[in-house]
């Protein structure tokens, strides 16, 4: 009974049950041994991870208003909090905790004192806008207008609620003017915008 070795391939006799052949063979066509093994993170480095994601990007001298999963990679590297930490590693822990830097929706919503009467006046304007074709056939133009709050000095009445697990950042929609508005008119009949300073 031979045994040859070609390119790590070996050729057997059918009735061969050498154990010493069979060790080899096992030997031959197992994996190489790795240089190192994947990565492990402690609970520590986890931690870290999701203090930096509920700290301000600010506090750590960068110019935007939430962490992405790179950015945050970058500081923890760059501080030397976890090294060697990638994008999808940051993602996948702060899924595991349910914690999302880089989302944030309004929190309050418009205070209605008279809930019917708000709903009488939406079902107004809805009227309104249905008609908007009937009306311009009779010499009658139905104009909206809104203002353009995102062109101006606005201050936030209240503070921003932070991130937390579970939680997405939430901002207080009410706002105190610093300055002059800027309107928009819609001629409905036309689609025509005429802007107003």
């Amino acid at each position: 009974m031979e045994c040859k070795n070609l390119q790590r391939a070996f050729v057997w006799d059918n009735d061969s049950n050498d154990k010493l052949k069979r060790q080899k063979l096992i030997e031959v066509l197992s994996d190489l041994p790795r240089k190192s093994g994947p990565k492990t993170y402690t609970a520590e480095d986890q931690c870290h991870v999701m203090a930096t994601a509920l700290k301000k990007p600010s506090d750590g001298q960068r110019e935007m208003t939430h962490w992405t999963h790179i950015e945050l990679a970058d500081e923890l590297n760059k501080n030397k909090l976890v090294e060697g930490i990638s994008k999808s590693t940051v993602g996948r822990f702060l899924r595991q905790v349910d914690l999302r830097p880089h989302e944030s929706r309004y929190w309050l919503t418009p205070n209605i004192e008279n809930e019917e009467e708000f709903k009488k006046e939406v079902k107004q304007v809805c009227l309104l806008y249905k008609e908007v074709s009937t009306l311009f056939e009779q010499n009658t133009k139905v104009v909206s207008v809104d203002e353009k709050t995102g062109i101006q000095a606005l201050e936030m009445i209240y503070p921003t609620k932070p991130t937390k697990p579970g939680l997405i950042e939430r901002r207080e929609f009410e706002y105190k003017r610093h300055c002059s508005l800027l309107w928009t008119l819609l001629l409905l009949h036309t689609v025509q915008n005429i802007i107003v300073y």
